[in-house]
């Protein structure tokens, strides 16, 4: 099995529905301009909300496309088992989405999501699912 960087992908949160604003990917924007720690790094909307200071680029995945779209094809780039894809599936059904245009996960199995509730870039958290990269240390 591959490392990748010691984080443990085992896990994928996934976060979908309809967002047309212009300004969608700035709640992913890293701060590049100063190191991370340092008092003006400016923390991204994204990381801010799921309380962390940074996240890893290549664990996420984020899409906005210009008209809703169905399920199967919104999800259709997720690393997961065919089960596991349909489990997901039943969820943002249950949640009351059939089309979205918008969606976005992150690789971690270590991440907690305390407030399930909230909006994320007017999207709503689905929950944490098995993948298909499965690796931990």
């Amino acid at each position: 099995m591959t490392e990748y960087k010691g984080q443990d992908t085992s896990k994928v949160h996934l976060w979908v529905g309809n967002n047309d604003r212009e300004d969608y990917f700035k709640y992913f924007e890293l701060d590049y301009s100063v190191d991370l720690g340092e008092p003006e790094y400016r923390v991204c909307q994204f990381c801010k909300d799921i309380a962390i200071e940074w996240y890893d680029e290549d664990w996420i995945m984020y899409f906005q496309h210009p008209k809703k779209i169905a399920l199967d094809e919104l999800l259709k780039e997720l690393s997961v088992s065919e089960d596991v894809f349909e489990t997901i599936k039943k969820k943002c059904m249950e949640a009351g989405f059939v089309f979205a245009n918008a969606m976005f996960c992150y690789y971690d199995a270590d991440l907690i999501i305390h407030d399930k509730q909230k909006s994320f870039n007017h999207l709503k958290y689905v929950g944490e699912f098995d993948t298909e990269l499965g690796y931990k240390e």
